[in-house]
């Protein structure tokens, strides 16, 4: 089996073999994983650029209450969890 074809966890992680434990362990990984990814939401509150406290984007202003709860294309996030 041609390497270039695995997942790129498994072609940059060692070894082109593993057994049912360690599948079913790379599997448990990536679940967690996906889940911590999927329960970020990309909104205003959650954005490095706005200041919840003041309503306030470092790039555009004043930000509309509405508008807050689902926020924009311009959204970033920390990823440090503190």
């Amino acid at each position: 089996m041609n390497q270039a074809n695995f997942p790129r966890l498994l072609r940059l992680n060692g070894p082109t073999k593993m057994n049912r434990t360690e599948l079913t362990e790379k599997i448990r990984y990536m679940l967690d994983e996906l889940k911590w990814l999927q329960d970020i939401e990309p909104n205003c509150h959650r954005c490095l650029h706005c200041t919840v406290a003041e309503s306030k984007c470092a790039k555009f202003g004043e930000i509309p209450a509405d508008f807050m709860a689902h926020g924009c294309d311009n959204w970033e996030y920390d990823l440090v969890p503190f």
